[in-house]
C-alpha cells in the first residue's frame, strides 16, 4: 500500500525531471541557436523579448539548477524560493508577445506576422516558466508547511485549526 507521502515525492521527483528535461530540451535549442544560426523572425527580430542569445541560454540553465535545488533542500530558504519565482517571472517576460498571438488564434487571426517557430519557441519557454513556478509552488507548501490541498500556511507538524463554519462542506436544507 502506497501512502500519500510517498506519491508526493514521487511526484516531486517527476517534477523535477520534467523541469530538468525541458531546460535541457529549450535551452539545447537555444544554445544552437546562439552558437549558430538562429532562424529569421520577421518583424521583431527575434522570439524572446529581452533575454535573447546568451541570457537566454542562462535561465535555462538557472531554471534546471533551481528546480534540483528546490528539490533536495529540506528547509525553507525565501531566498531560494524568491530566486525560483525572479527566474519563473523572467521566463513569462520574456515570452510576453504570446499572449496577443493566443488572443488571436482566439479570434480565428493570426496576423500578417504569425511566424510558427516563433510561436513555438514563446511557448517553450512558457511552459518551463510554469513548470518552474509548480516546483516552486510544491516546495513552499512541502518546506513550510502549508497545507496541499487548501495551501493555509502553518508549522510543519503542528495541528491545523478546523475551517471556519463558512468553508466547510455545504449541507442541502
Amino acid at each position: 500500500m502506497t501512502t500519500s507521502a510517498s506519491i508526493a515525492r514521487r511526484s516531486g521527483h517527476a517534477l523535477t525531471y520534467a523541469v530538468l528535461g525541458w531546460a535541457v530540451a529549450y535551452g539545447g535549442a537555444r544554445l544552437a541557436w546562439t552558437v549558430g544560426e538562429a532562424p529569421e523572425f520577421g518583424r521583431f527580430g527575434s522570439d524572446l523579448l529581452g533575454f535573447t542569445g546568451w541570457r537566454s541560454v542562462a535561465l535555462c540553465v538557472a531554471a534546471g539548477v533551481l528546480a534540483v535545488a528546490l528539490d533536495r533542500v529540506t528547509t525553507w530558504r525565501p531566498a531560494l524560493a524568491g530566486f525560483a519565482w525572479t527566474v519563473a517571472g523572467a521566463l513569462i517576460a520574456a515570452a510576453a508577445i504570446l499572449l496577443p498571438e493566443l488572443v488571436g488564434f482566439l479570434l480565428f487571426t493570426v496576423g500578417p506576422y504569425f511566424d510558427p517557430v516563433a510561436f513555438a519557441s514563446r511557448l517553450g519557454c512558457v511552459t518551463g516558466a510554469v513548470l518552474l513556478g509548480l516546483a516552486t509552488a510544491r516546495y513552499q507548501r512541502r518546506t513550510r508547511g502549508d497545507c496541499p490541498d487548501c495551501c493555509r500556511a502553518g508549522r510543519p507538524g503542528s495541528r491545523r485549526s478546523a475551517p471556519a463554519r463558512w468553508a466547510g462542506p455545504r449541507t442541502p436544507r
